[in-house]
């Protein structure tokens, strides 16, 4: 069992099931040319997601109503355009997520289609990885610390609504896209982790 602190938080996987993608050294070289990756990819063979494919990214925050208000623009006092869009703080955060995940799963594909840049990347993966199938579908886990409940859908949202291209590009149901806290995490999801 090996045990990470992310985000304020602990979790704790078997060394046959995980891999924490932005820290493996075959993939430094990737990540460090703009390419964004998530936490960990996690792939169980027992409990309810096995032969699944678990892409965990660890928030210590997010956005939420209250730090989310946009206003107008304007240019010497005359407001700009309707046609401009204001991004607010938690577009950019969604934004942001999306593309972790986004590239953590290309990565992911990039190494079963034998394309990964690293000719060592596939070798160093775990024992687990290897069983799992290119077309076992994805689960995309985003654990948000410090965060109420209620402050959760929002986030979901805008995190699904830039994921919609690739979610339908490569026909991954919406429910693939779970926003929790740490107890959801546990509870809910069984996985092990708890705050620090």
């Amino acid at each position: 069992m090996r045990e990470l602190t992310e985000s304020g938080m602990v979790f704790r996987f078997d060394e046959a099931s995980f891999c924490h993608i932005e820290k493996e050294k075959d993939n430094l070289d990737v990540c460090r040319s703009h390419v964004m990756a998530c936490e960990y990819i996690v792939c169980p063979s027992t409990g309810k997601h096995t032969g699944k494919v678990l892409f965990i990214e660890a928030k210590s925050s997010a956005p939420n109503k209250s730090n989310c208000v946009v206003g107008t623009v304007t240019n010497n006092g005359v407001e700009v355009g309707r046609n401009w869009k204001l991004l607010s703080p938690l577009d950019i955060y969604a934004r942001d997520i999306a593309t972790k995940f986004i590239d953590s799963f290309s990565m992911w594909q990039a190494l079963h289609y034998g394309l990964h840049p690293s000719p060592n990347a596939k070798i160093n993966l775990p024992e687990n990885a290897h069983k799992i199938k290119s077309g076992n579908e994805p689960v995309f886990i985003l654990v948000i610390n410090n965060f109420k409940d209620e402050w959760l859908d929002p986030v979901k949202y805008a995190i699904e609504n830039e994921l919609r291209h690739f979610m339908k590009a490569w026909n991954i149901a919406p429910t693939a896209l779970k926003v929790v806290t740490p107890v959801m995490a546990r509870d809910i999801l069984a996985i092990d982790v708890e705050v620090a």
